[in-house]
């Protein structure tokens, strides 16, 4: 940008194209400084977000994740925003929206722990579980390659209490994603039961 002013500056010095060259250097920066403080804003209201959990401000909480990613839905923070926003959502009994942003964390970063353990949260939470462990072996029923609804259904075995189902299901897990973060933990024994 810089030798585009000098150049600018040294052949057209006073002309109107200069001027125009120059504005566009200053508009590019104006830019420039607009999606910083955008991401600025962002984090603000991620972090005033985690303020009102910690507070049990529930709606305010939800409030906040809901401006964090109005500002910027394809952040690097969405998916831990749409996991917070489930938190909250939970939390003020919106079970239909804690699902939904649960999914939405889980679709932004999958083979995630913590996002998978939010689904059945907040599952459990509205009472679905039983029903999301129906669907999840209905799931596998049709494509016993998913991966992930076999984590997701030894996770749901688990928090029902059928720990020699969520072992078969994890074990699953294991054969189809061996090279995975979760199937590693897995066979380190480092993933424990939800609710713990």
């Amino acid at each position: 940008m810089r030798l585009l002013r000098r150049h600018a500056r040294r052949r057209l010095l006073g002309s109107a194209a200069a001027m125009l060259l120059i504005g566009a250097g200053f508009c590019a920066s104006a830019r420039a400084a607009g999606v910083i403080q955008m991401e600025n804003n962002l984090l603000l209201h991620a972090d005033r977000g985690k303020q009102m959990l910690t507070f049990e401000r529930w709606e305010e909480a939800a409030a906040e994740f809901r401006l964090a990613l109005q500002l910027n839905p394809y952040s690097p923070m969405a998916p831990a925003l749409y996991h917070n926003l489930s938190v909250a959502y939970r939390r003020m009994r919106s079970f239909s929206l804690a699902i939904a942003s649960a999914q939405r964390a889980i679709l932004l970063t999958p083979m995630f722990e913590q996002y998978y353990r939010g689904l059945i949260d907040a599952y459990q939470a509205a009472g679905f579980l039983t029903l999301a462990q129906e669907k999840l072996r209905r799931i596998v029923a049709v494509n016993d390659r998913d991966a992930e609804a076999w984590y997701l259904l030894g996770l749901a075995c688990q928090r029902n209490g059928r720990p020699d189902q969520a072992k078969e299901a994890f074990s699953r897990f294991v054969a189809l994603a061996p090279h995975s973060r979760l199937a590693e933990a897995l066979r380190a024994g480092a993933i424990t039961p939800p609710g713990r």
